[in-house]
Order: C-alpha cells, then sequence, then structure tokens
C-alpha cells in the first residue's frame, strides 16, 4: 500500500502463519516520509521471540491483534518521531519480557494494554502510559523498572507519564508483612482500592486482594469475626505499631505513609471465619503514578523511622546516601515463626567490609525487595537525619554475597527455636555476634541494638544487642544471653560457631538452670543444637538463664598432646606431638581453606612402638592467602581413626593467591592451587623465558579451594617457564615455573 510500511502475519485455512526470531537481532527501521509504520500481528497470528532475541522498532508502531510470545527476549523501541507514530496498541493484550525505550526526542505512547514481567528500561524518552501499563509479580520473579537516567540534582530525565499498576505476589503464609506503596500521594487509590480490589466483601478477582479487618465496613474494613486490626503502621511516639486511624480506615490514600504492617491470610478467596482455612497465595496490586529522580526520607531523632521502598524495584541499601543514619536496619521476615508462627524482626547490619543478617528464612540480604519497607535509626539517636535514595541504588541484588574480610570471618550464631507437638521445629528469633581485631569492645556503630526485647538478645550492659562485633575472642569472654516473653514449653538453642576452632580455645555453655545442660563443651567450628524446656519455675525462664563462656582448651583426644601451626620462612610448620605409638599405623596431615572441607597433604608412618613422646613434623610449602587449617589423623593397624583438634596459621600474601606443586614440575604437568579467588572460568598463557607463547587454554574452577591439573603438550627444555591465569574478574595471578 503506497505510504504505508508494514509487517504482517497472516492466517491461511485457519493456521497462522508466525514469524519466529531467535537468538538474533532484528532491526526494524522505516522512512521519516512514511505515512504509517507499522509492526502488525494480525487476529490469531503472533510473533513468538523465542530464546533471547533483541527486537528494536526504529519510528513505528506495534499494532498486537494477535500474540506475542515474548520468552526471555527484549523489545526496544527507538526513533525520533513523535507517539503518533511510536505508540502500541491493539485488540491484544501485549506481554513483554524486557522492555526498552530509547527515544532521542518525544516518547512512546499505550494506547491498548501492555503487561512486562520482567523489567522496563527507559535510557531516553517518555514511556506514555496511559493507564495501560502493568508491571506483574509471580511466585518466581517481580517486573521492575531499572534506574532512570538522572541530572546533577537528581531529577529524572526519562521516566513514564501517567498512571502504572504495580503488583506484588506474596507466597502461601498465615503472617504480617512489612509492606511500602511506590507510588506519588497525589491521585494514588486508597488502600481498599489496591490492596481490597475496591470491595468489603466478595472476590471480584480470582487470586487478587486480601481481606483488610478491624472497622465498620463504612470505613472500608471487611466484616470479620474479630476487631482486632490486620493493617498496622508505626507510631514514632510510642516506637509502635499502631492500627490504621479509625475515622479514615482504609479509604485512606495508600501512599499516605512509608510503610504499613499487614497481616495476610491469602487472596479474597480464604475464609476469614474458617480459623482452620488453609493459607493462599495472593497478588496486591496498585495503580497510581511512579516515582522517578533521587528520593530523600526523613529520620526521626529518636527511636525508629519506616523507611519504604519508594521505586518498584529492588534497592541495595549499601548504595543509598546515610546522613546521619546508623548502616543498618530491621526487616520483617514473615517465614520466622514468632510467637503464633507470624514473622519476627531481623537485622541487617554493616560489619566494616559488608552486611550480616541475623538468621533468617526468606534469605534476607542487604537487599531491599520491591514493595517492602524496613526500619532505620538516627545515627546519634538524638538528631535528626536522612536518606537518599537514589534512582543508582536499584539493584537486580542476583549477585551480592558476603567479602571476606582478613580471612574466614569468625562468629557466633544462635538461633531459637520453637518445638512443636509433631516434632518439627520453627524459628523464633536470631542473634549474631562477629569477632575480629579491627572491632571493638565497647558499643559503636557497627554493633546493632535489639529493635524489641522479645524472645532473644545479647546482654552486655545496659545494651541490648541484635548483632555485636567484638575483638578477636580470648580466655574468659562471655556472651550473655537474654531471654524474655517465653511461654511453656519445649524449645531449642542452636550456637553456630564458625572458624573459631584455631584459637586454642573452648566454648562451654552455662546453665544457671540444669545441671544436664550446664558445662556442655561446644563445637568450635559446627551446629550445637541445645534441647530445653521453660516451665512453671521463674528460673527455667530468667532472662540469664544462659551464657556462653570461652576457656583454655583442654585435652585434646587420646594419643594426641599438642598440634601447632606457624608460619616459617620455607612455609607452614606443622607439628604434632603424641604419646604411645602403640596400635597406630599412620599419621595424616590433612588441611583445609574454610576448616570445614579437608584433604590429605601428608602420610607419615608412625616411629615403632615408642610410649614415650614422639614428635612428627611437616612444612607446607603451599601456603593459601588468609587461613589455613589442619588436622591430623591417626589410623590405627585395624584402621580406626581418631582426629586431633584443629589448628590454623594465617598467611597474609601481598603476591596472588596461585601456589604451584611441585615446583620444578614433573612430567610436563602442572599442579595448581587457586586460593581465594571467585569460581568461574579461567584462562591460562604458558610462555617462554623470553615471552614466547607455549600454549593456552581454559580450565574451570568450582569451588573455594580447588587443585588444578594442567597438562604442557610438548616437551619443554630445562628453565624458567611463566604461568599467567586470567581470574572471572580479569585479575591476572603469575607465577614462575621451573622445569629440570
Amino acid at each position: 500500500m503506497p505510504g504505508t510500511n508494514t509487517i504482517r502475519a497472516f492466517c491461511f485455512s485457519n493456521m497462522p502463519v508466525f514469524r519466529r526470531i531467535r537468538k538474533c537481532i532484528l532491526i526494524l527501521s522505516f522512512p521519516f516520509s512514511c505515512l504509517s509504520q507499522q509492526v502488525y500481528i494480525g487476529s490469531g497470528a503472533g510473533l513468538i521471540m523465542q530464546g533471547r532475541p533483541f527486537l528494536v522498532v526504529n519510528n513505528a508502531s506495534l499494532i498486537n491483534h494477535g500474540s506475542i510470545i515474548s520468552d526471555s527476549g527484549i523489545f526496544k523501541i527507538t526513533g525520533s518521531t513523535d507517539t503518533a507514530i511510536s505508540f502500541i496498541g491493539g485488540n491484544s493484550l501485549t506481554l513483554f519480557n524486557h522492555l526498552v525505550v530509547d527515544k532521542t526526542s518525544y516518547g512512546v505512547a499505550l494506547k491498548s494494554p501492555v503487561s512486562v514481567k520482567d523489567s522496563i528500561k527507559i535510557n531516553k524518552g517518555i514511556l506514555y502510559s496511559n493507564g495501560f501499563l502493568t508491571l506483574k509479580s509471580n511466585s518466581t520473579k517481580t517486573a521492575t523498572l531499572a534506574s532512570l537516567p538522572v541530572d546533577a540534582s537528581g531529577v529524572a530525565t526519562a521516566y513514564i507519564a501517567g498512571k502504572v499498576t504495580i503488583e506484588r505476589y506474596l507466597k502461601a503464609r498465615r503472617a504480617w508483612r512489612l509492606l511500602s506503596a511506590p507510588l506519588l500521594r497525589d491521585g494514588s487509590p486508597t488502600i481498599n482500592q489496591a490492596w481490597q480490589e475496591g470491595v468489603t466483601s466478595g472476590n471480584p478477582n480470582s487470586g487478587y486482594g486480601l481481606h483488610i479487618v478491624g472497622g465498620s465496613v463504612a470505613n472500608g474494613y471487611d466484616i470479620s469475626p474479630t476487631a482486632n486490626s490486620s493493617v498496622k503502621v508505626y507510631d514514632t511516639v510510642s516506637n509502635n505499631l499502631v492500627a490504621l486511624p479509625p475515622v479514615t480506615g482504609t479509604h485512606l490514600p495508600i501512599a499516605n505513609y512509608k510503610g504499613y504492617f499487614v497481616f495476610a491470610i491469602g487472596n479474597r478467596s480464604t475464609d476469614i471465619f474458617n480459623p482452620n482455612a488453609p493459607a493462599t497465595s495472593t497478588t496486591l496490586r496498585m495503580k497510581g503514578a511512579i516515582k522517578a529522580g533521587d528520593q530523600t526520607v526523613s529520620v526521626n531523632p529518636f527511636k525508629h523511622t519506616v523507611m519504604g521502598n519508594p521505586f518498584p524495584a529492588s534497592i541495595d541499601f549499601g548504595l543509598i546516601v546515610k546522613n546521619n543514619v546508623r548502616n543498618a536496619f530491621y526487616a520483617w521476615d514473615p517465614m520466622l515463626a514468632g510467637t503464633y508462627g507470624v514473622g519476627g524482626w531481623v537485622t541487617v547490619s554493616w560489619n566494616g567490609a559488608s552486611y550480616d543478617a541475623t538468621a533468617n528464612a526468606s534469605t534476607i540480604t542487604e537487599c531491599i525487595p520491591s514493595g517492602s519497607a524496613v526500619l532505620v535509626q538516627s545515627g546519634d539517636s538524638a538528631t535528626a537525619g536522612s536518606v537518599i535514595i537514589k534512582e543508582s541504588s536499584k539493584t537486580s541484588c542476583g549477585s551480592q554475597g558476603p567479602l571476606a574480610r582478613n580471612g574466614l570471618a569468625e562468629k557466633l550464631s544462635i538461633l531459637l527455636m520453637e518445638s512443636n507437638s509433631n516434632g518439627s521445629k520453627g524459628l523464633m528469633d536470631a542473634v549474631l555476634t562477629n569477632y575480629a581485631d579491627h572491632y571493638l569492645n565497647e558499643r559503636d556503630e557497627y554493633d546493632a541494638i535489639k529493635y524489641d526485647t522479645k524472645y532473644i538478645g545479647l546482654k552486655r550492659g545496659s545494651n541490648l544487642f541484635s548483632i555485636e562485633r567484638r575483638k578477636t575472642i580470648t580466655v574468659n569472654d562471655t556472651v550473655f544471653l537474654n531471654l524474655s516473653s517465653l511461654s511453656i514449653r519445649n524449645y531449642q538453642l542452636n550456637f553456630i560457631i564458625t572458624n573459631m576452632q584455631g584459637l586454642g580455645l573452648q566454648a562451654i555453655l552455662q546453665d544457671n538452670y540444669s545441671t544436664a545442660l550446664n558445662g556442655r563443651l561446644l563445637n568450635m567450628n559446627d551446629s550445637n543444637a541445645v534441647e530445653f524446656q521453660v516451665n512453671s519455675d521463674p528460673a527455667s525462664y530468667a532472662a540469664n538463664r544462659f551464657s556462653v563462656v570461652f576457656s583454655t582448651l583442654i585435652a585434646l583426644p587420646a594419643g594426641f598432646v599438642k598440634v601447632t601451626a606457624s608460619k616459617k620462612d620455607a612455609g607452614i610448620l606443622v607439628q604434632w606431638d603424641v604419646q604411645n605409638n602403640v596400635n597406630t599405623k599412620d599419621y595424616v596431615l590433612e588441611k583445609s581453606a574454610n576448616g570445614i572441607n579437608f584433604y590429605t597433604i601428608n602420610v607419615q608412618t608412625a616411629k615403632g612402638l615408642n610410649p614415650g613422646t614422639t614428635t612428627y613434623e611437616y612444612i607446607d610449602e603451599e601456603m593459601l592467602k588468609g587461613n589455613n587449617f589442619y588436622r591430623v589423623r591417626s589410623v590405627s593397624a585395624a584402621g580406626v581413626n581418631n582426629f586431633s583438634n584443629i589448628v590454623k596459621a594465617q598467611v597474609e600474601l601481598v603476591e596472588s593467591s596461585l601456589s604451584i606443586y611441585p615446583n620444578p614440575i614433573k612430567n610436563n604437568r602442572i599442579n595448581l592451587l587457586i586460593g581465594d579467588e571467585p569460581t568461574g572460568i579461567y584462562n591460562f598463557r604458558f610462555l617462554s623465558v623470553n615471552g614466547q607463547v607455549v600454549q593456552t587454554g581454559k580450565f574451570f574452577k568450582g569451588s573455594p579451594l580447588q587443585k588444578i591439573q594442567l597438562t604442557i603438550a610438548e616437551k619443554l627444555p630445562p628453565g624458567v617457564y611463566q604461568l599467567e591465569v586470567t581470574s572471572p574478574k580479569q585479575a591476572r595471578l603469575i607465577s614462575k615455573i621451573v622445569v629440570n
């Protein structure tokens, strides 16, 4: 047709013709002079973007009367013409995986429903939603709006204009949630319109909404068997969560508060009059204008402040600007058991190198998901502060993890579990102590005060901590537990001690009530589950019932007198003194990078039937940066194993963590150890002394400490060679190799 450029998918004999795009880039570009430029999908036809294609539509519109199967593809709209040409329309719902807008001027208009299941990225231009856009959420993924470009003042230069429907999936769980409403206050829907699907009875939309109770129908509440409020807000005066104002109820605009404490049983199909009704999953949704650009939140001088995630995207707490605000927050985990199994608080706190979180059941990190809120505190608890949540604070949080500092972290995590009649256990609360030389034993910015006094805390003077940072532990250092609000029932304390087995200390549980538990030894690099009971005796639930005392390590296992490991010029000298070699065949020296997974590095035959003390030693030349753990295994003639305690030596290497053994190499084989570098694919080059490349290749490193063997294809003349290894992060590790 003259003046019209279209791509059409037609139907012949009722059989649709699909245009299939797979693992490629397809650019559809139309001349500026055309009256109408369209990607046209007719009724009954479809566009299949199979695999991960990249479809670019330049200076054109998309008309969808059929279907689009986006798979994992990216649909990008580019160009410079106005929205009369660059729009998405048609009679069918258009569902994208990734939608990208890159308009050098004007923008893109939506003229029919569009849903996005993964992300929207706006590099340039404006996306005019006209109320047709939905960010989807399900059990595996929640769609996000990626970081928007901003000017020097933090004002967005590209954004979404108009209202957007934002979804938030909640898994089946009868529990509280701490939720945010990432919408502009002006024009936002009421709580009733959003989370109750606009009704106070019935189930207008299957799988959506929830019941909100606690007041009259006139004030927007559902009829309920209880008068208890199922939506609460934080009150700064009482430092507590209180019911919604009774006058406004759920007719209050949802963007009025930064966050809401919401009790969810399931979607609106759930029978709230049946206390035994199973919990169901639900999807909450709200429709309004999205916040764009950097957002500032004021923080109260005293007590806590609710900080809602202002964006329909995950944010990294470490990337927000904190002005007189502690580098820690409190998140609510709905999967914790608590007193009634409805959730509990989790503390996330900066330790000087990364973020720690007390034990939780929902994989809570410094990443605050879309639709969530947390509690924050003023830095000095006396003057007001603020946080600036920038567009650049948005993150996928997909590759974050703890970063080791000065070797492996030494810590004690204590979990409180409630024991149920069916034998199961539910996590109620947890506390954490980190130990390192750079921490102080006095309260400072690295310590996190417990949000409330319930269940367990770490008592230190007048302070009650959920996370405490202390100097490397010494003899007689004590962890004082504080119990509170326990009921008459069976419980379990699980003491998880990590990387503390080489300190020459042992942990002893002190119980002021039970003589059976008092004095129990705890493993210094393992979990230690301790069952206890609370009864009508006040001493059984006394606040100071439990503590953990660290004392000098006492007797070694039978046969071992002493085991030591110390850094020497040639390597790490490991010595072990034993008594009574009778019936002992071999001594096996084992090594580990993490104190958990050991491998054999040396075997020595027992030195005869010596009834006295015998000393054995071995120099480990393959030192690892950071901690090197050792233990000795004695093997009897009958094959019975007996282990010594674990010792460690710490090595600070200024060069790479690449170790070659033996060196000189044998039989053209290079054995290498890579210590603290990341897992992934490594590239290597083997060079002669004059820089000539002898061989190149790749290998995969899949564990923290992995032995790799490389075979050189050609016979090498004697001399000095060089091995260059490049890590996945492009770090170069270089080592000299000798060939005799």
